[in-house]
Order: structure tokens, then sequence, then C-alpha cells
């Protein structure tokens, strides 16, 4: 942690005080803050829920130092906690920020934009180097009377989709299909080749239902923690509000009870 706070602070001298990190912090339906303490609590082996989903198994400690990096953050202006996502963007853009937090999907609109940069691994702060992370999937819909003919070309074109991801890898995204990562026209996707290793270490939703891209969990976390950032809040409190909501989306009823998708 005190490396990583060196390095800001020096980058902030050299950009003349102004914050030189940027990522999605502010704004209605912020995300940003649940995916950078979702980074950095894993790192020390904290957890959110139990295997079946039934028991929340925050460590408070360890919940809590992540929620103290990311209100010093703020507090000592090496993050602006004013930004929501498209300003995050455009301040790393414009040159107004010398690292941006963000998803691998921004790197076609940087490379349109010719905007200089590289890309890295998240700091590794706690221990392990694991970041947050999802994952694209490919869903068949259940149909009773599936055509076996049509079955059969889907399947095939999901094949050829997996194995030339190389293509996909183009807007930043890591295959998942391990011999993608080996092909000669990934590894000449520059910066996209260079963080494959991210893949072993990744820090995925529990698999419950209110998890995943934009769910009401990240939204629900980032409404609880974006006022630690910007130190209208605690950590405790922001800790406590977001342990609130999660028992809140644990009490609710599922939509997508088993018996009905078996």
């Amino acid at each position: 942690m005190d490396e990583l706070v060196a390095q800001l602070t020096k980058a902030k001298e050299v950009m003349g005080g102004k914050p030189p990190l940027a990522f999605d912090a502010l704004g209605l339906g912020t995300v940003g803050p649940w995916r950078v303490w979702w980074s950095l609590y894993p790192q020390s082996g904290g957890t959110l829920l139990s295997e079946d989903g039934t028991k929340i198994t925050i460590d408070d400690a360890k919940a809590l130092e992540a929620l103290r990096l990311m209100q010093r953050l703020g507090q000592e202006g090496l993050c602006d906690w004013r930004t929501d996502y498209g300003a995050s963007v455009a301040k790393f853009t414009n040159g107004e920020a010398a690292f941006l937090w963000n998803g691998d999907w921004e790197t076609t609109g940087l490379k349109e934009r010719k905007t200089p940069f590289s890309m890295t691994r998240f700091p590794a702060v706690f221990g392990t180097g694991s970041a947050q992370a999802d994952c694209h999937a490919f869903v068949l819909p259940h149909q009773r009377n599936r055509d076996p003919e049509v079955e059969r070309a889907t399947y095939r074109f999901i094949a050829y989709l997996v194995k030339n991801s190389a293509d996909w890898a183009v807007a930043g995204h890591v295959p998942a299909y391990l011999p993608a990562l080996e092909q000669p026209e990934y590894l000449a996707l520059q910066p996209q080749s260079e963080y494959r290793s991210v893949i072993t270490e990744v820090a995925l939703d529990p698999q419950v239902w209110y998890t995943g891209s934009a769910s009401r969990l990240w939204i629900e976390f980032g409404e609880a923690f974006s006022p630690v950032i910007g130190g209208t809040r605690t950590p405790e409190e922001g800790l406590a509000a977001a342990k609130a909501a999660l028992a809140r989306l644990m009490a609710a009823p599922n939509p997508f009870p088993a018996e009905e998708r078996s």
C-alpha cells in the first residue's frame, strides 16, 4: 500500500498537484467503487458470501483495510472523487490523469482517439494480484422442441467464435480459450496481449441472482462506498451500508427459482 501511495504521490507532483488517478467514483448508479473494492478486498483472501450464497462472510478487518485505502486516495488528492465514468475516461484521454482504473473494453476507444497508453495488471496491494472481473458467456435459452440440426449448427458457430477469439480480443478482452492466448495474431495485439496473465487471478462475483455486470449488488455497493472516497462517510459507515444492502438483497425473493429452471 505504501508503495502504491508513494507512486501516486510522485505522479501528482509531476502533474502539478492534479489527482493522478481516475476511475468511476461518483454519480447515479456508479459501480466503480465496487470494482475497486472487489479488487482490493479479495487480495487478502476476503469473501462476500458462503459458497451456497446463504450467509454473509465479509471479514470486517480486511474489508475496512481496503476501504481505508480508498478513502486515503480521495483525501490525499490521489484520485478525483468527483468523477463519474465518462469524466474519468475523458480525464485520462485528455492527459489530465496519469492512470485510469477501468476495464479492458476501453482499449478500442483509447486507440481510436490515439491516446498514448499501455495496460498492466491491477496493483497487488494486499497480497495477491487479484482483480475484479466478469465473463461474457453464450446462453442458449431452454426450448421444449429444439431442432437437432439447428442445435448442432449453433454449437459449431459458438465453437468457431471461441477458437477464433483473437478477433474478440481486439476489443480488449482476454480470451478464455487458452490456445488462443498463444496464437500469433493474438500475441501481436498491443497492449491487449500484455496483460493476459490476469486470468490466473480474478475476483468473480458470487454465484447468486443479484450479482453480475451492472447488477443490483454493484450499484448498492457503489452507493455505499462512493461517499467513503469523497470523505463524507467513514469506512465503517460505508461497510455497514453495504452489509445492510447485501442483507436486503439476500432476503428478496429469487426471481429465478431453481424449480422453474429445471
